[in-house]
């Protein structure tokens, strides 16, 4: 721009103002001002593309993380998953194992209760019949 301007007042002092010359000149000059400017636009589209495309770019980059920590934490998931229920299904097992021991115990002590109960009765009849005998 100040490379124009330096021209206009160069041709300015060397042509007359109005006269055939500098007006033919200042029309190359209008060009030339004019195809810089579209240059200069030019740049800056191909300069937004650019972006655009690094943007564009780096969207999908970042997509594709997106992709891989999604998939890791499915995975993750999967597996938190699969040992909750192995625990799951062991508690269970323990918890039947349990109740089969308490089921026996509870089986062994009615027997043990039911045997007493017996030998008192056997007892008592003895008893008895040694008071009847006497």
């Amino acid at each position: 721009m100040i490379k124009l301007g330096l021209q206009f007042i160069i041709i300015a002092t060397v042509f007359p103002i109005n006269s055939p010359a500098h007006a033919g000149i200042i029309g190359i000059n209008y060009q030339n001002h004019n195809l810089l400017q579209e240059t200069i636009r030019q740049q800056r589209e191909e300069q937004a593309e650019v972006r655009r495309l690094r943007l564009y770019a780096q969207a999908q980059e970042l997509q594709q993380e997106l992709r891989q920590q999604q998939q890791q934490l499915q995975q993750e998931l999967r597996r938190q998953q699969e040992r909750l229920q192995q625990q799951t299904r062991q508690g269970q097992e323990q918890l039947q194992q349990q109740q089969q021991r308490l089921g026996q115990e509870l089986q062994q002590q009615q027997e043990l209760r039911r045997q007493q109960e017996l030998q008192r009765q056997e007892r008592q009849r003895r008893d008895l019949e040694e008071i009847r005998r006497l």
